[in-house]
């Protein structure tokens, strides 16, 4: 078979053995392009639907033309990167404010005999509630919360050096948005592939896209949580998108 373009030696070179695939997506409202960071798997799907017209003028039916009547192309993306682009592409979520949230945080705690015990998060000290291994609760007059420390103010924990404590967080200055709440989130994409073996550096661009979800949300308790999207690209100027190919 001919290999287009490679002597005998270089037929490898037409090997695709992806090493680095990069996701890049700028909103139509938006002026800077967003790297959607770690990708797991990127397929690209082009779809060609055809009628078919067969013609019996000599008696039999034979198929006399093929005609081209619709065109599209997806990409399904696999994300592993959690940040709050991603979650708000994922979730169709709406324009970013800044919000707060109040949430119960429970750990195990570990300090020297008698405290002092630091937390994890800033603590809400009137929903301080602390056990001892065994599960005995330990009375709002033996222990002080202020901030991030738990200290022994009694006899009760004297001997003590690990506890379990539950106490709710304010969490401030976060981003929020509202889920579900974008129903058309559409821009430019590009994606580029490089080759493990040094072969083809591919690049695809589209000018205009819809990101969508596409699955559910994986959170394995011991894996890497991801966010499986879905581009379809949409026609703009006559035209769905480029490819470009580099020989290295």
């Amino acid at each position: 078979m001919v290999q287009a373009g490679y002597s005998a030696p270089n037929i490898a070179k037409n090997v695709s053995i992806a090493h680095g695939v990069r996701l890049f997506f700028q909103r139509d409202t938006g002026t800077s392009w967003l790297c959607l960071g770690d990708i797991t798997d990127l397929s690209v799907n082009p779809v060609a639907e055809f009628v078919e017209h067969f013609s019996n003028h000599d008696g039999q039916n034979a198929l006399s033309k093929r005609i081209l009547q619709n065109k599209s192309m997806t990409i399904d993306a696999t994300l592993n990167e959690i940040n709050d682009e991603n979650l708000q592409l994922m979730l169709l979520g709406g324009t970013y404010a800044t919000g707060s949230v109040n949430y119960l945080y429970q750990e195990t705690l570990t300090a020297v005999d008698g405290g002092p015990w630091t937390t994890a998060e800033t603590m809400i000290a009137s929903s301080v509630v602390v056990k001892l291994e065994d599960g005995t609760l330990v009375g709002s007059g033996d222990y002080t919360a202020l901030s991030k420390t738990i200290t022994d103010s009694g006899t009760a924990m004297t001997g003590i050096t690990k506890i379990n404590v539950q106490y709710t967080v304010a969490l401030t200055g976060a981003r929020q948005t509202e889920l579900l709440n974008d129903t058309n989130i559409t821009g430019a994409v590009q994606f580029h592939i490089l080759n493990n073996a040094g072969g083809v550096a591919q690049i695809y661009e589209f000018d205009s896209c819809f990101i969508s979800p596409n699955g559910s949300i994986s959170l394995p308790a011991d894996g890497i949580q991801t966010l499986p999207l879905t581009i379809t690209t949409l026609i703009k100027n006559n035209k769905i998108g480029r490819s470009y190919f580099k020989n290295a």
